[in-house]
């Protein structure tokens, strides 16, 4: 606790002193937030907090390039940081920790209120089942807690990510040499593009591919294609998921297929409601056998706006929970967000 306390005291002092000699601007917001889930009979209840700080600091090169450096702290012992260049004409060269690129960009194309699907009780990335997070992966990406770099595209039409990771799993700092056998650890290479054909209208697809850990295994990979149109004060979408897993060829290959989408609605300036639902099949490719069982769910969602204050409210209501035949499941969430 202490040390905790020690190293967000340090960093912001440090980040203060050097803000007139080093770069443009640097500027600090905050964030904490509570939630309440109630889980049922199924999970266990809990009330969560998290803090985080967020130091950004702008600036530009000699050769007339602009950058802009960013961290985060959360909850004092995880960290997100990244530096991106921007090289003009809507190209911007980027490189950083958890960040989003690639695949990443276009993950969240339908429309959500509050949480999307997979984060409302924690996202994972890209595995089809995990005992405290029922409500389904994410799109397989290659940047999720890994070292990547990033190059964008962006105009009045469309925007293009393209994300690379060198080595999969392993985040060493600047100077360290990774463990043994690291250095297999495979590559990953997604990209991510969004069109805007028409004013309201928003076209997104991506793609993944990593190179096993395991040369016996299959390469993972990741697929997407969704779209969201707004009018008024509606917005609707739908969005498609197939997520590859990394199994052992000769044996079996593990594929997650999603179906989700919604409809939110801006009351006012404050208030958003909508409605969601979401498909899931989660098939293990075993002598041609399925079971046949999918995941189906509906999701409620409120959102109040106060400024630098958020109130949100989730309710999920599914069966047949990670493929289990009858296994139903029901979840409340509120959670209050405040800005500083």
């Amino acid at each position: 606790m202490h040390l905790k306390k020690l190293l967000i005291t340090s960093t912001i002092i440090a980040a203060t002193s050097i803000s007139n000699n080093t770069v443009a601007d640097i500027k600090i917001s905050g964030e904490q937030e509570w939630n309440y889930l109630d889980a049922g009979g199924s999970f266990k209840s809990t009330l969560g907090s998290s803090t985080s700080f967020t130091f950004t600091g702008t600036g530009d090169l000699s050769n007339g390039i602009s950058y802009l450096v960013k961290f985060t702290l959360e909850d004092g012992d995880q960290s997100y940081r990244a530096i991106t260049f921007d090289l003009g004409s809507g190209l911007k060269l980027g490189i950083g920790y958890d960040q989003s690129y690639g695949i990443e960009t276009v993950k969240a194309i339908s429309p959500y209120v509050n949480n999307r699907r997979a984060h409302i009780t924690g996202a994972h990335r890209g595995f089809p089942t995990a005992a405290r997070k029922p409500l389904g992966p994410d799109v397989w990406d290659t940047s999720s807690g890994e070292n990547a770099i990033g190059l964008s595209f962006k105009n009045d039409l469309a925007a293009v990510s393209f994300g690379f990771t060198p080595v999969r799993d392993v985040n060493t700092s600047t100077d360290a040499i990774p463990t043994t056998g690291a250095s297999e650890y495979g590559t990953a290479s997604s990209i991510g593009v969004k069109l805007t054909p028409v004013d309201g209208l928003t076209i997104g697809f991506g793609t993944s591919s990593e190179e096993s850990d395991a040369t016996a295994n299959s390469d993972p990979k990741g697929t997407t294609i969704g779209f969201q149109y707004k009018i008024g004060s509606f917005a609707i979408g739908y969005q498609e998921i197939e997520n590859e897993l990394d199994d052992t060829t000769t044996q079996r290959v593990t594929t997650t297929e999603i179906q989700e989408g919604g409809v939110a609605y801006k009351v006012n300036d404050a208030l958003t409601i909508g409605v969601f639902a979401a498909n899931m099949d989660y098939v293990t490719v075993a002598a041609s056998t399925d079971n046949g069982v999918e995941t189906g769910m509906g999701i409620v969602q409120v959102g109040y706006n106060l400024g630098p204050a958020v109130i949100q409210y989730d309710y999920a209501d599914g069966s047949d929970l990670n493929s289990t035949k009858d296994t139903e499941y029901e979840i409340h969430k509120v959670k209050i967000k405040v800005l500083f």
